[in-house]
């Protein structure tokens, strides 16, 4: 993978997850990182953040999590152009403001 895709699929991702319409799940970052995974192989991490759940709710819909998923999938899928491990975390913009 190359710095140049990197970036394409950095963008294409911002693009297809801030632009979702969601039931309130609001993206407000997406960070990638190349590293190994826990068998030492390569692997690209993706790091959504998403703005904090709705008032009174521990957590976001898990609908909306699933389809956030699922468009990530579907940019990876489309722009790797080898066989390269990724995973997704979600995680709160208050989380990472610690």
């Amino acid at each position: 993978m190359t710095p140049d895709l990197d970036n394409e699929l950095l963008d294409a991702l911002q693009e297809q997850l801030t632009t979702a319409n969601f039931r309130g799940t609001h993206v407000e970052r997406v960070d990638l990182e190349r590293g190994r995974d826990a068998d030492g192989n390569p692997a690209l991490f993706i790091r959504v953040t998403l703005g904090d759940p709705a008032e009174g709710e521990e957590t976001w819909p898990a609908g909306d999590v699933q389809r956030l998923r699922h468009l990530v999938r579907d940019a990876i899928l489309r722009l790797l152009r080898d066989d390269l491990a990724w995973y997704v975390s979600f995680e709160t913009a208050s989380a990472t403001a610690r």
